[in-house]
């Protein structure tokens, strides 16, 4: 009984093994052949992450760029960011109340020396107040603003709205050059002097120290233009500080669908103008009626001694043969000086 058990055993497991090694055999071939085709795959997917890499950057750099890009298409809008017309209606305000002051000041020529200097601040109280009440009071364009097709925004013109901004645009300005010149007279000068002769040297009087507040509240507000006038070079929004405070927006009075032509001829006649003028201021001090008729006297004196000079005296050749200038500046001919002098004894 042994032995037969035994030999069943063999023969068994030699039956198995070569199932086994078959199994092994397929088993790492199929393994190579995957890893194989891992391999020949693996450029093709690394390729296609670096192209989606490169899309997402290209897509973020895309989004930054347009979060900083101008908006173009709100510019071409002629009703937005009237920038140039905002402007130029400031220039033309400001002008006209620049014309309206010549008159205004000749008025007080009589009066005396220095008093139109002295109402300075209220000449221009009154110009401001007057240009005010007829424009921006009566919720009308001032002049300015008509001429460049805008005004404010009719629903921000409110009682309150308008006197704010009439304050802060004419009563705050007036306000301020009286008080500083009334600090810088010669009557709170003369007070200063004496208090500080009373005082201790290291304390400062009071005018010094308004002036010295003033001086840094002045700083401040032309800082704060400053920054106001590049935030309006950008966005096109307040042209000045009373406008930024009170929300003082403006829009086109009449919208106009064509686009706006840039027309440079007006402006190359004006510089050519002026060229000319500054050339002609340049030389027209050389041109005086003097130095011309001096200059053609001395012309024609020459020409008269030319014309003299080449030819003979006597027997008017041209040029003189052998000539001779005599003490006289007269020139001879040697032969006919000679016979002169010879056959003719009133000739010296």
């Amino acid at each position: 009984m042994p032995a037969p058990l035994h030999f069943d055993l063999n023969r068994k497991l030699t039956s198995r093994v070569p199932n086994v090694w078959y199994s092994l055999t397929q088993t790492f071939t199929s393994t190579r052949t995957q890893a194989a085709t891992s391999r020949a795959m693996q450029p093709h997917v690394r390729a296609a992450e670096a192209t989606l890499q490169e899309s997402q950057k290209a897509t973020a750099s895309d989004d930054i760029t347009a979060n900083l890009r101008v908006p173009y298409e709100s510019l071409r809008s002629p009703s937005i960011n009237l920038r140039v017309n905002k402007w130029d209606a400031l220039i033309l305000d400001s002008e006209i109340l620049g014309l309206l002051k010549t008159p205004m000041k000749s008025m007080f020529s009589m009066f005396g020396p220095g008093v139109a200097d002295r109402i300075k601040p209220e000449i221009d109280a009154v110009l401001g107040i007057m240009l005010f009440a007829f424009s921006t009071g009566l919720g009308r364009p001032t002049p300015g603003m008509k001429l460049e097709n805008i005004r404010y925004a009719p629903h921000l013109l409110t009682r309150r709205r308008v006197g704010a901004f009439f304050v802060l645009s004419v009563g705050v300005p007036y306000v301020w050059k009286r008080l500083f010149r009334y600090l810088s007279s010669a009557r709170w000068t003369a007070r200063g002097a004496a208090l500080g002769n009373d005082t201790s040297d290291n304390r400062q009087n009071p005018r010094e120290q308004v002036m010295a507040v003033m001086k840094k509240l002045e700083t401040l507000v032309i800082t704060c233009q400053f920054v106001n006038l590049l935030v309006f070079l950008r966005n096109g929004a307040y042209r000045s500080l009373p406008e930024r405070c009170l929300g003082m927006k403006m829009k086109s009075i009449a919208l106009s669908t064509a686009p706006r032509s840039i027309n440079f001829e007006y402006m190359t006649r004006q510089l050519l103008w002026d060229g000319l003028m500054e050339f002609g201021n340049f030389m027209l001090p050389f041109l005086t009626w003097s130095s011309l008729r001096t200059s053609a006297a001395l012309q024609g004196r020459s020409s008269a001694l030319d014309a003299r000079s080449s030819q003979c005296c006597l027997c008017g050749i041209s040029p003189p043969q052998t000539p001779y200038i005599t003490s006289c500046k007269h020139v001879y001919c040697y032969y006919c000086l000679q016979t002169a002098v010879a056959t003719e004894d009133d000739f010296a």
